[in-house]
C-alpha cells in the first residue's frame, strides 16, 4: 500500500516520468512485490543495503538478492552514499531513493 501510495504521488507530481532508483529494504519485508511495482517507473537501479541500525537488530536485505529480482540488469553498491553518488556523477535528472525509511535515515545523517 506504501508504495502504491508513493507511485501515485511521483506520477502526479512528475507525469509519468521515470527515475534512476536507489533501493535498500529491511529484512522481513515483501520485496519482491515492491520491486515488481517499482520497475515499470525506472530507468535505472542501484541496488545496496543500509548498515545496522545502532542497538537495533534491525538488518537490510542483501543488495544481490534485491538485484536478482529484477528484469533489467541493475547494478549493486556497497553502500548507500556510493549508490548515490554513482547516480549524482552520471547526471540522473530524478532519483528515487526507497525501500526502507532506515535508508532515507543514514543518508540524511
Amino acid at each position: 500500500q506504501k508504495m502504491s501510495a508513493l507511485l501515485d504521488t511521483l506520477d502526479s507530481l512528475y507525469s509519468g516520468q521515470q527515475f534512476a532508483l536507489v533501493l535498500a529494504m529491511k529484512q522481513g519485508k515483501e520485496y519482491k512485490e515492491v520491486i515488481r511495482q517499482l520497475e515499470p517507473h525506472v530507468t535505472r537501479v542501484v541496488a545496496t543495503q543500509f548498515e545496522q541500525v545502532q542497538d537495533a537488530p534491525i538488518r537490510a536485505i542483501d543488495a544481490k538478492v534485491l538485484a536478482q529480482e529484477f528484469d533489467t540488469s541493475p547494478e549493486i553498491a556497497p553502500t548507500l552514499h556510493d549508490a548515490l553518488d554513482r547516480l549524482i556523477a552520471a547526471n540522473e535528472p530524478l532519483i528515487l531513493v526507497t525501500g526502507s525509511l532506515y535508508a532515507a535515515s543514514e543518508l540524511l545523517q
